[in-house]
C-alpha cells in the first residue's frame, strides 16, 4: 500500500482531484490552502474524498516548515509528492521540507512549467531559482505534462538523476454532465491569466481583420493581467467582443464555458494548459496555436483547430471557419469530451503514476506513459 503526502502550494483543484484519485491505492494526506480550495469549489459540488486527509497550509512562514515536517513524520509516507512552487516563499518552504525529509521518503515532483513563461514570470522565477533547482535535483521522480514539457525539462540545467515521466494534465472545472452551448448563437471564450505569452495581440489583429470583412463573432474575454490592461480598450472597440477584466470565481468560469461553443488559446508559447484541460472537460473544442505542449493533446480537425503561433490571418480563418460550420464544431466538441474522458481522467492518471511509486524511484532515465 502506498502512503502519499502531497504538498500543493498552488493549483488547489488540480491537487485535490489528483489526491482523490491516488487515494484509491492508499491513504493520502494533502497539505494546501483550504480557503483557496473552498474558493475553487464555491457553489460547486466538491467530490467526496474520504481517504484524503486535508491539512491547511499557507506556505508563508518558517512555522509552516515545522508543521509540514511534523505532519510528514506522523503520517509516515512512502512518497512525498510536491506540486512545484511558483513563488519565492513557497519555494523556500518546499526546499526546506525536502532537505529535512528526503532521507526517509521518496521525493516526487510535478513540474507544471519546465521554464518560465514569457513576461513577468521570467523575473519572478529568477528570484527563487536556487530553491527550485535544489528541489528538482533532490527529486527521485519528476512528472511532466507531455512530450514537449519532458524535452524542455531535460534541456534545463536543473535536471538531477530523477526518473522523468510524462503524464497528462487532469481535467479541472468539470461538472459531470456536459451542457450544450447557451443561446444558440456562436460564441468563443478566451479566459485565464493575461500575460504576454497568451497572444492577446494576435487575437486583436485577427478579430480586427474579421471586422473589416464584416465578420463579427461573439468573443468573451475573461481574466486579469498586464496584457489585458494593455489591450482592453482596443479589443473593446472591435464588434462582437465583450471583456470582463478582473478575477472570476471558478463557478462563474464553468458557466462561461457552458455558454460558449469553443475556447481560444492563441498563445505565443505554452507548456501544457489548465485552460485546455478545462475546455475539454466541459466538452468544448479549442482554436489554439500549434506551439509548446498544446499539440500533445490537441489534434487538428479532430478535437480542435490548430494554427501557427503569432499568425493573425490563420487565426482569423480558423475563427471564421468555425463560425460557419456548426456541424464541424459539434464533432470537434464531442471528440474533445472524449479526450477528457479518456486521457484526462484522474483515475487513469493515478493508475499510471502509482506504477512509478516507489519501485522505480531509484532508476534514472526517461519513461513515457502512453
Amino acid at each position: 500500500m502506498t502512503r502519499v503526502f502531497m504538498v500543493a502550494p498552488h493549483f488547489q483543484e488540480y491537487s485535490f482531484r489528483f489526491a482523490k484519485a491516488l487515494s484509491q491505492f492508499g491513504p493520502v494526506m494533502l497539505a494546501l490552502d483550504n480557503d483557496r480550495l473552498d474558493g475553487d469549489f464555491e457553489k460547486r459540488e466538491r467530490p467526496d474524498a474520504p481517504s484524503v486527509t486535508l491539512r491547511d497550509m499557507r506556505f508563508k512562514t518558517p512555522a509552516d516548515i515545522v508543521r509540514l515536517v511534523v505532519d510528514i513524520i506522523r503520517f509516515r509516507p512512502s512518497v512525498i509528492h510536491l506540486q512545484e512552487a511558483s513563488g519565492t516563499r513557497a519555494a523556500m518552504i518546499m526546499a526546506a521540507v525536502v532537505m529535512l525529509t528526503r532521507l526517509f521518503a521518496t521525493i516526487a515532483l510535478t513540474v507544471h512549467d519546465p521554464e518560465p513563461h514569457q513576461g513577468r514570470d521570467v523575473a519572478i522565477a529568477s528570484r527563487f531559482g536556487r530553491y527550485r533547482r535544489y528541489v528538482r535535483r533532490a527529486a527521485k521522480l519528476v512528472f511532466v505534462h507531455g512530450e514537449y514539457c519532458r524535452d524542455r525539462y531535460l534541456a534545463c540545467a536543473e535536471v538531477g538523476k530523477a526518473t522523468v515521466v510524462m503524464i497528462d494534465h487532469g481535467e479541472i472545472l468539470s461538472e459531470g454532465v456536459i451542457a450544450t452551448p447557451g443561446d444558440g448563437s456562436f460564441k468563443l471564450l478566451f479566459f485565464g491569466r493575461m500575460e504576454a505569452y497568451k497572444g492577446l495581440d494576435t487575437l486583436y489583429d485577427a478579430l480586427l481583420g474579421l471586422a473589416k470583412k464584416g465578420i463579427a463573432p461573439k468573443v468573451r474575454i475573461v481574466g486579469r493581467g498586464p496584457e489585458l490592461d494593455q489591450y482592453a480598450d482596443a479589443l473593446a472597440s472591435v464588434p462582437g467582443v465583450e471583456i470582463e477584466n478582473g478575477f472570476m470565481p471558478a463557478h462563474e468560469l464553468v458557466k462561461e464555458l457552458r455558454e460558449c461553443d469553443g475556447v481560444l488559446l492563441p498563445y505565443h508559447g505554452a507548456t501544457q494548459s489548465g485552460v485546455l484541460a478545462a475546455a475539454f472537460a466541459n466538452g468544448r473544442f479549442v482554436i489554439a496555436s500549434e506551439v509548446g505542449g498544446i499539440p500533445d493533446l490537441v489534434k487538428n480537425r479532430i478535437n480542435g483547430l490548430l494554427v501557427p503561433p503569432s499568425d493573425a490571418a490563420a487565426l482569423a480563418d480558423a475563427i471564421s471557419t468555425a463560425a460557419q460550420s456548426p456541424g464541424m464544431c459539434r464533432a470537434l466538441s464531442v471528440a474533445a469530451a472524449e479526450t477528457s474522458r479518456t486521457r484526462l481522467s484522474w483515475e487513469k492518471i493515478a493508475r499510471d503514476v502509482v506504477r512509478y511509486y516507489p519501485k522505480m524511484a531509484n532508476r534514472g532515465g526517461v519513461h513515457a506513459i502512453s
